[in-house]
């Protein structure tokens, strides 16, 4: 697999979880910004809340370490550029510009409104690890999505997938450093559900009802919320749409 030195690749033939396997050099002290964990087979992978993530071989499974010089505040909008640069990826690969494949905040990659990746972020003693998952050749569960039901002619390599990623994010990484979410908004918004969209939001402790409305420069979502009509910022939360 062909790289730029930014990255330091370590593919395995199955593991449990990517995200614990890179914790674990972490922990060690055996990592470092650019480490990425590639497995061919996850076993027990999991995405937000522990939630269990499938994925066979012939699907996309993978975690990097990041070690950005923002504060972990604003690290939590890195969640929503890596969307950025996997939307871009896919888009690449199927040969597609249409609005079949969005984001919908925070962290999954819609096709067709059906989920077909998920993205989790972590902290870890001043490094952001970022697992991504993505249903390329089969879709394990009914309510998600895979490339290959997009595409049945596509002959996509999770490794050759894993490649347009890296390409995009080595690229706009550097831009996300200096100037932060601000200068991706744009993007997000246009790969994102439209103004106005009917929304639920579930909240540690409630559930909000509402209109999308926009993203702020800090990645946060804000939404018209139905009972107060003012608008409501929402820095973490399961997104649904209505």
């Amino acid at each position: 697999m062909s790289h730029s030195s930014f990255w330091s690749i370590q593919t395995h033939k199955s593991l449990v979880s990517t995200q614990d396997t890179l914790k674990a050099l972490i922990d060690k002290g055996e990592a470092e910004e650019g480490t990425l964990i590639h497995a061919i087979e996850q076993t027990g992978g999991y995405g937000r809340h522990g939630r269990k993530w499938e994925c066979g071989s012939g699907n996309l499974s993978f975690s990097f370490m990041l070690s950005p010089r923002a504060n972990r505040l604003q690290s939590t909008s890195l969640s929503l550029v890596t969307g950025i640069a996997l939307v871009r990826a896919i888009q690449d690969a199927l040969g597609i510009t249409n609005d079949d494949v969005i984001l919908k905040w925070p962290n999954d990659v819609m096709i067709k409104g059906k989920k077909c990746a998920g993205i989790l972020l972590e902290t870890m003693k001043q490094n952001v690890i970022i697992g991504t998952g993505v249903n390329i050749s089969s879709a394990p569960i009914e309510e998600a999505v895979s490339l290959s039901d997009y595409n049945k002619n596509i002959t996509l390599t999770p490794e050759e997938l894993l490649l347009r990623f890296l390409e995009v994010f080595e690229d706009i990484y550097p831009l996300w450093q200096e100037q932060g979410f601000v200068v991706f908004r744009p993007e997000f918004m246009k790969l994102s559900y439209k103004k106005g969209t009917p929304v639920h939001v579930k909240l540690p402790d409630n559930t909000v009802e509402g209109l999308f409305q926009d993203v702020d420069e800090q990645g946060n979502m804000l939404i018209l919320c139905k009972d107060t009509q003012k608008l409501q910022k929402i820095t973490a939360g399961d997104v649904f749409l209505v």
